[in-house]
């Protein structure tokens, strides 16, 4: 941590200030990483991009190839080339807040209040990097666009690198969640194909995210042994015992909307979080005023290139 100190703070302030907010940072719950592709710093997936990066992060679909070619005896094997398609480049942003702690404050403060400053500080750096990541939900109907131009949660079809539709990944009627709702969802991962054509498995590793006001509705479904709302004997069909996917609900506090709800294919989707510069702590002291003054920064991006492997409805 940089610091420039007078007589005034004692070293062992900064640093313990430093503690403090680290601590705390590290303690807040957070949604993001739970969810997010690449914001894992132990996982397979971590992308940290770094300074050095020219400010900005680029990366263009490629298409994959199509089927083997039955070959007559004595003739030469076919070959295919992959497309590069649609590009998209993420630009981070830097987000950062400080506070300053005057003279009197640290003479004055008997039971070092100030203290609570640093916490109140990482409470807020964590928050952000949540409302940032879930803009991507919360605006992904109308304002966040995958590398097609898009919106990430369409309702009117995408078409493929080499001309085959795949099935829109938003409800043409958005719906409550629901028994109906939700095999519909799984449904739409059932009739993936990539780039060349070919279909592809949706992954067996499914999370349905819900906000807190579908927090019952989501449990139930996920649960109840029986159909979902209904007196007859009837199986519940999504009760993941049955299924040969797996799946689990989420609560998102982070949702804007109560009634929206997204399903996303843990092994397919693409909507991410990659840090440039990882949060830090500064401090000085203020010549002028007597002050010190401690800040923090980070700058990170999040976004979604592929939407393939996310399914969402406003619902209803």
């Amino acid at each position: 941590m940089a610091v420039s100190n007078t007589k005034v703070y004692p070293k062992h302030m900064d640093r313990d200030i430093d503690t403090i907010f680290f601590e705390n940072y590290s303690a807040e719950d957070s949604l993001y990483d739970k969810i997010a592709y690449g914001s894992n710093p132990h996982g397979p997936r971590m992308r940290t991009i770094g300074s050095g990066s020219g400010g900005k992060f680029t990366e263009a679909q490629l298409s994959g190839l199509g089927e083997l070619e039955e070959i007559k005896e004595g003739n030469p094997v076919g070959f295919d080339t992959p497309e590069e398609g649609n590009e998209k480049t993420l630009k981070p942003t830097k987000y950062g807040l400080g506070f300053q702690v005057t003279e009197e404050m640290i003479k004055d403060d008997v039971q070092q209040n100030f203290r609570r400053m640093p916490q109140m500080l990482a409470r807020s750096a964590a928050y952000k990097r949540e409302t940032v990541f879930w803009d991507l939900f919360n605006n992904g109907f109308a304002t966040h666009t995958a590398w097609d131009g898009q919106y990430i949660f369409d309702a009117s079809g995408r078409t493929s690198m080499k001309g085959l539709d795949n099935t829109e990944n938003r409800p043409d009627t958005d719906v409550a969640l629901g028994e109906t709702g939700l095999q519909a969802a799984f449904q739409y991962f059932d009739g993936l194909y990539n780039a060349a054509g070919i279909p592809i498995s949706g992954g067996s590793n499914f999370v349905l995210i819900v906000p807190t006001a579908d927090r019952w509705t989501a449990q139930e479904l996920w649960k109840d042994e029986g159909a979902h709302q209904s007196a007859n004997r009837n199986i519940n069909t999504l009760d993941p015992a049955n299924m040969e996917e797996s799946w689990r609900p989420l609560v998102s506090r982070h949702l804007t909307s109560t009634t929206a709800w997204f399903l996303l294919s843990m092994d397919l989707h693409d909507m991410r979080f990659m840090w440039w510069d990882p949060i830090k702590m500064d401090s000085a002291d203020d010549f002028a005023t007597g002050n010190a003054l401690f800040k923090t920064t980070m700058r990170f991006g999040v976004a979604c290139w592929d939407p393939t492997g996310g399914y969402g409805t406003s619902g209803a």
